[in-house]
């Protein structure tokens, strides 16, 4: 754990970027609105399903990037890492 914490010490180096990234899945829900009998507007505590998103999270701390994407499915992580892999091309690289 040392090592990891130790890396986001190192000073800023555009040959060797320390770049993270992360996903995490979502449920999308809406809520169902009806109208009461005084005409009023109200929010359901019931709501529906809309299905799952995959939420992509790319960040370089040491230089204060982030960008977050999201996708209808987990393939979409595959583009969001050749993206990176094209931005990044020119550097070394780390692994962590």
């Amino acid at each position: 754990m040392e090592q990891v914490l130790s890396a986001y010490e190192r000073p800023y180096d555009s040959a060797f970027p320390l770049v993270c990234m992360d996903e995490s899945p979502k449920q999308v829900i809406d809520y169902k609105e009806f109208t009461g009998k005084d005409g009023k507007q109200y929010q359901d505590s019931e709501y529906v399903r809309k299905g799952v998103v995959e939420l992509f999270v790319a960040t370089e701390p040491l230089a204060g990037f982030r960008q977050l994407t999201v996708e209808d499915d987990r393939c979409g992580g595959l583009s969001q890492i050749s993206n990176m892999g094209s931005v990044y091309s020119k550097s070394h690289g780390y692994c962590i």
